[in-house]
C-alpha cells in the first residue's frame, strides 16, 4: 500500500502541474480508500473533501462521480460503526451506481458494508435478503454477454 501511496502522490503533484483537477480527483479517491482500508478514517474524510475541491474547481462531471465519493463517506461511516446511517444510504447509492460510472470495487464495497449493517441491525435474513438484490443488481450492471 505504500508503494501505491507514493505513486498517488506523485500522480497528484503531476495531475496539479498539468492542470488536470478532474483527473486529480480520482487519486484522491483512491488514495482515501486505501486510508480507509488501513483504517485512516479522518486521513480518507481529508482525501474524499480534497476530491470534491478538485471535482468542483474543475467544473467537469461525466457521471456520478459524486456517488463515488458517497460510497467511500460510506465506508468510514460503517468503519465508525453508524450501520444505521449506511442502511439509510445504501439502496440510493446502488441505484446510483447502476445507471452511471461504477467501479465494480467500490458497488462491491458498497454492498458488503450495506449487507454487513443490515445484519447487525436486522439479522440474517434480512441481510440476506439484501445480498440477494445486491447480487441481482450487480450482475445487471457489470456482466457482460456470456459467448
Amino acid at each position: 500500500l505504500e508503494d501505491a501511496r507514493v505513486a498517488g502522490q506523485q500522480s497528484i503533484s503531476c495531475f496539479r502541474e498539468d492542470g488536470h483537477i478532474y483527473l486529480e480527483h480520482f487519486i484522491h479517491i483512491h488514495l482515501a480508500d486505501m486510508d480507509v482500508i488501513e483504517g485512516r478514517l479522518r486521513r480518507a474524510l481529508r482525501g474524499l473533501t480534497e476530491a470534491e475541491r478538485c471535482l468542483a474547481r474543475s467544473g467537469k462531471s461525466y457521471g456520478n462521480e459524486d456517488a463515488l465519493i458517497a460510497v467511500i463517506r460510506l465506508a468510514v461511516a460503517y468503519e465508525r460503526g453508524q450501520f444505521a446511517k449506511v442502511r439509510a444510504q445504501a439502496a440510493d447509492l446502488r441505484a446510483q451506481l447502476m445507471t452511471g460510472d461504477s467501479w465494480s470495487e467500490l458497488f462491491y464495497q458498497l454492498a458488503r458494508i450495506s449487507v454487513l449493517s443490515t445484519y447487525f441491525l436486522e439479522g440474517r435474513r434480512a441481510a440476506q435478503a439484501e445480498l440477494d438484490v445486491f447480487q441481482a443488481d450487480y450482475a445487471r450492471r457489470h456482466s457482460g454477454l456470456a459467448r
